[in-house]
C-alpha cells in the first residue's frame, strides 16, 4: 500500500512552550520539495506547548503539508510517545525529533533523497552537533563527527550496520528509518522510563542490512539545563532507568558480528559510571550499591565474548584489556573511570604493562590520585581541575571579556590566507577608495599593498589593530588562535562555488585521516562569520549543507572577484599589454589549464600526479591546425609540475588568474571553482576528470551540478581532443543562469552597505 507521506515527522513534547517555535520553524523552512506529516505528541505538558503547535497550523495547510497534534492528558514519557508516533505514522519514513531540537534546512531533502535511491536501505544515518545558546560563538554549535564510521565507504551491509555500536551517544534522532522496516523487526522503543531508546538503537542495528551514510551535520541537539538528561539529579530515577533500559536490550540482543557485544557492553560501562557520577547526588553507599546492581546485570551477559586485539583509549585498555571486567574489579573499574572523566592526561601517567596484576593496577592509581604532591580527592575533582590559560594554536581562544566595549569602525582583511589575490584583492581595491589607512588594514607580506593600508602578519601591529575593530574579512578559513569578540563581525569572502563536495558534505577520508578533528575545528571557525558571501543561487544550496550554516547568514552578493572581469571584459587595452608581457602571437588561441589539488596527496610525501592533463597525448589526438599557446597554473595547494614545453607559458600558483582569464580562449580544469569565474566573460571551458572513479570516493562532486555541465566534462585526453574543436558552442544550450549573481554589478557596493550595518550595531 502506497503511503500518505514521503516523511512522518514524530515529536514526543512535554512543556516545549520555550523551544517549539525553533522546532516548527526548522521544519517549515525545509527546502524538501515532498508530502511531510508532522505528529506532535503531547504528554501531559503544563505549559502553553499545545497551544503554540497549534498557532503552526496554518502554516503547515498553506505547504500543503499535515500538522496533527495528539495529547490524551496522560504522561507516559518519551519512549511510550514515540512508539504511539509509529504506529500513527502515515509516511514511508520516519524522522524522530525532539522538542527541544531543530534540524537543517536540507535535513528532509538529503535524507528522503538518500533513502529513496535504494528500495534495499533500511535507515539513513547523518551527523549531528550539540547546539548551545551561549555568547561564545565558538561554541554555539559543536559537531560530532564520526570519522571511523565513513572509512569504507558511504554504504553499510549486513553486519558492518552493527559499527553504530562503536559510536557514542547511541541516539536514534540523527537518522530516517524506513517505516516497513521498523514494523517488520518489531523495532520499538522502551516505555515508562529514561534512556529508553537504547533498545531501539541496538534492535535496529543489529536489523538492518543496508545503512545509507550522510557525511552531513543535519540534526541540532540543544544543550539546556531544563533538559531530562540534567533533572532528577536528587532521586535515584536515572539509574533506575539505566537498569530496566540495559536489561531490556539484552533480551533481544542477538549480534552478528563478534565485536558487537564488547561495544555494547563498552558503551554501557561509560554510560553507567557516567551517569552515576553526573546525574545522582546520593551517597557513595547508595551509589556503590546501584553500580554493583548494573555491574552485575552487564557481567551476567557477557559471559562469553570477543575482545578487540587492539584499544583505541587507556581507559578501555585498562578496562577489558588488563581483564578487570573480567576478574569484577568493579570498585577499581569506577576509580579508573573517575580519573578518565576528570583528568585523562592523569592516567597516562599510570604506565602499567600486561604482565602486572590487578593489586598492582590499584597501587599505581593510588600513587597518582593520593600522593601529597597532587592532592586529588576524587569526589571533588571536578573543582581541582581547570582549564590552562595556554591553548594550542589550533584551539580556539575565548576572551576573559567576550565583549568589547570601544570597537573602532575599522576593517581588518586577512586576504586569501595573507595573500593579495581573489575576492580580497578586488574588494580591498574597492574599499581603499572609501576608507584611509587608519580605517582599513590589509594582512599581508605583499608589498602590492601600499604601505600605510599594509600590516604584517601576526605582528604586534596587527594584533592591536584585529582587537579594535568591528568587521574582519576573510576568504579562507580563520586560524582558531585568533580570538574575536561576540560584538566583532565576520565576512567570509570565500574563494569560489563548489563543484567538489566540501567539507560535510563529503567524507574527507584522507584529509581526516590525517587530522581526525579537522571536521570539528572547521565548525568552531563557520561559528564565528557572521555572513558568507555567495556568488550564485546554487553556491548559496551548496553552503548550507557545506558549512551546516544559518541561511540568513548567506549573502548572495556575487564575488568582487567575477565583478572586476566584467568591468574589463573589453579592456583591450590590458589584454593587448598582458599578451605582449607574456609573448603570445595574436593569431594563436590560448587555453588555460587550471587543474585544482587532490585530498588523496594531503601531506602525501609520494605525490600521485597521474590526474593531470598529458599535453603530449593531447596534440597526438588533435588537428595540427588548432594552433595554441597553453597558460598552465597549478593549484597553490600543489608542488609546481613544470616541463621543457617551449609551447607553454606557466603563471606562479601565487598569482592572481582573473587577468590572464581576459585574454583565455579556452579554459581546461577538473573540479575547481573557476569554471564559474568563466560564465561572467563567456570564456568556454571543459572540465578533465581523468580521476573521477577515484575522486569521486575520496571526496565527491555534487552529481547535479555534473548534470548540468555533462556537454563540458571529458575524461580523457582523447576525448578533449575530439570535444575542443566544438568549443565555441560548447556553452550554447546549457541553462547556466543559477550559477551567475543577478547583481553583480553591485557585489562590492552590497558588501561595503553590510560593513557600515554592522559598524552601527
Amino acid at each position: 500500500m502506497e503511503s500518505m507521506f514521503d516523511v512522518s515527522v514524530i515529536i514526543p513534547a512535554y512543556n516545549a512552550e520555550k523551544t517549539i517555535d525553533d522546532l516548527f520553524l526548522s521544519i517549515l523552512n525545509q527546502s524538501f520539495s515532498g508530502k511531510v506529516e508532522c505528529l506532535l505528541i503531547d504528554d501531559n505538558s503544563q505549559d502553553a506547548t499545545i497551544k503554540k503547535a497549534e498557532s503552526y497550523l496554518n502554516k503547515f495547510d498553506e505547504k500543503n503539508w499535515s500538522l496533527r497534534i495528539l495529547s490524551d492528558g496522560l504522561n507516559k514519557r518519551q519512549g511510550a510517545r514515540r512508539n504511539e508516533g509509529i504506529c500513527q505514522a502515515r509516511g514511508a519514513y520516519i524522522l524522530f525529533i525532539d522538542s527541544d531540537d531543530f534540524i537543517h534546512s536540507k535535513t528532509l531533502e538529503l535524507s528522503v533523497e538518500a533513502a529513496k535511491s535504494d528500495s534495499q536501505i533500511d535507515m539513513v544515518y547523518f551527523n549531528f552537533a550539540m547546539y548551545s545558546d551561549s555568547s561564545d560563538k565558538e561554541k554555539r554549535y559543536t559537531p560530532r563527527v564520526y570519522n571511523r564510521l565513513y572509512s569504507n565507504g558511504d554504504i553499510l551491509y549486513g553486519e558492518e550496520c552493527e559499527k553504530l555500536f562503536d559510536l557514542d551517544p547511541f541516539f536514534t534522532i540523527n537518522k530516517l528509518y524506513k517505516k516497513s522496516f521498523l514494523l517488520q523487526n518489531k523495532i520499538l522503543y522502551g516505555e515508562g522510563y529514561f534512556y529508553e531508546d537504547f533498545e531501539f538503537y541496538v534492535h535496529s542495528a543489529q536489523s538492518a542490512n543496508k545503512i545509507k551514510l550522510l557525511p552531513n551535520v543535519l540534526y541540532y541537539v540543544r544543550i539546556h539545563e531544563n533538559s531530562t538528561t540534567q533533572s532528577y539529579s536528587d532521586s535515584t530515577v536515572h539509574l533506575d532507568s539505566f537498569i530496566n533500559a540495559i536489561t531490556s536490550t539484552y533480551k533481544n540482543f542477538h549480534p552478528r558480528n563478534d565485536l558487537s557485544s564488547y561495544h555494547v557492553l563498552k558503551y554501557f560501562i561509560h554510560r553507567l559510571l557516567l551517569y552515576i557520577e553526573k546525574r545522582m547526588n546520593a551517597n557513595e553507599k547508595v551509589k556503590r550499591e546501584y553500580r554493583n546492581k548494573a555491574f552485575k546485570i552487564l557481567y551476567d551477559n557477557n559471559q562469553s565474548i570477543v575482545y578487540p586485539k587492539n584499544y583505541y583509549s587507556n581507559l578501555y585498555y585498562m578496562i577489558f584489556g588488563m581483564k578487570l571486567f573480567e576478574n569484577k574489579k568493579f570498585n577499581l573499574i569506577n576509580k579508573i573511570y573517575k580519573v578518565y572523566l576528570y583528568n585523562p592526561k592523569l592516567l597516562r601517567k599510570v604506565k602499567i604493562t600486561r604482565r602486572a596484576n590487578n593489586e598492582l593496577i590499584g597501587n599505581r592509581i593510588d600513587k597518582f590520585i593520593y600522593r601529597p604532591r597532587i592532592a586529588i580527592n576524587l569526589e571533588n575533582m571536578k573543582y581541582k581541575f581547570t582549564r590552562p590559560d595556554r591553548k594550542k594554536a589550533s584551539e580556539p581562544v575565548i576572551p576573559e571579556n567576550n565583549h568589547h566595549g570601544n570597537l573602532r569602525s575599522q576593517i581588518l582583511m586577512l586576504g586569501f590566507d595573507y595573500r593579495y589575490v581573489g575576492n580580497s584583492k578586488y574588494l580591498f581595491e574597492f574599499l581603499s577608495t572609501k576608507y584611509s589607512g587608519n580605517e582599513l588594514k590589509f594582512v599581508t607580506d605583499d608589498l602590492s599593498v601600499p604601505e600605510d593600508y599594509r600590516l604584517e602578519p601576526r605582528s604586534n601591529e596587527f594584533y592591536a589593530f584585529m582587537d579594535d575593530s568591528k568587521v574582519i574579512i576573510a576568504e579562507s578559513w580563520i586560524p582558531l588562535d585568533y580570538e574575536f569578540y561576540s560584538n566583532q563581525y565576520i565576512i567570509q569572502l570565500w574563494h569560489g562555488t563548489p563543484l567538489k563536495k566540501v567539507l560535510y558534505d563529503s567524507p574527507e577520508r584522507e584529509i581526516i585521516r590525517s587530522n581526525p578533528s579537522h571536521k570539528t575545528k572547521k565548525m568552531f571557525d563557520i561559528n564565528r562569520w557572521n555572513a558568507l558571501i555567495s556568488d550564485s543561487e546554487i553556491a548559496t544550496d551548496k553552503f548550507l549543507s557545506a558549512y551546516s550554516i544559518e541561511k540568513s547568514k548567506i549573502k548572495e552578493y556575487g564575488y568582487p572577484r567575477n565583478r572586476w572581469l566584467i568591468d574589463h571584459k573589453n579592456d583591450e587595452n590590458l589584454k593587448d599589454s598582458l599578451k605582449k608581457k607574456l609573448g603570445i602571437p595574436e593569431d594563436k588561441l590560448v587555453i588555460c589549464y587550471l587543474p585544482t589539488w587532490r585530498d588523496y596527496n594531503f601531506r602525501n610525501a609520494s605525490q600521485n600526479n597521474g590526474y593531470l592533463l598529458e599535453k603530449e597525448r593531447l596534440l597526438e589526438n588533435m588537428d595540427p591546425s588548432f594552433e595554441f599557446v597553453f597558460l598552465e597554473k597549478a593549484h597553490d595547494l600543489t608542488n609546481d609540475v613544470k616541463n621543457n614545453d617551449e609551447n607553454t607559458i606557466y603563471i606562479s600558483s601565487e598569482e592572481d588568474i582573473q587577468p590572464y582569464l581576459l585574454i583565455t580562449d579556452i579554459v581546461i580544469s577538473d573540479y575547481s571553482s573557476v569554471i564559474f569565474d568563466c560564465l561572467y566573460i563567456d570564456v568556454p571551458f571543459f572540465l578533465f576528470y581523468k580521476d573521477y572513479d577515484y575522486y569521486k570516493d575520496v571526496r565527491g562532486t555534487y552529481e547535479d551540478m555534473n548534470q548540468v555541465l555533462n556537454p563540458c566534462i571529458v575524461y580523457s585526453e582523447k576525448e578533449l581532443a575530439e570535444k575542443i574543436i566544438t568549443y565555441k558552442d560548447i556553452l550554447a544550450n546549457m541553462d547556466l543562469d543559477k550559477y551567475k549573481c543577478n547583481e553583480i554589478e553591485k557585489s562590492c557596493d552590497n558588501i561595503h552597505n553590510l560593513i557600515q550595518e554592522y559598524f552601527e550595531c
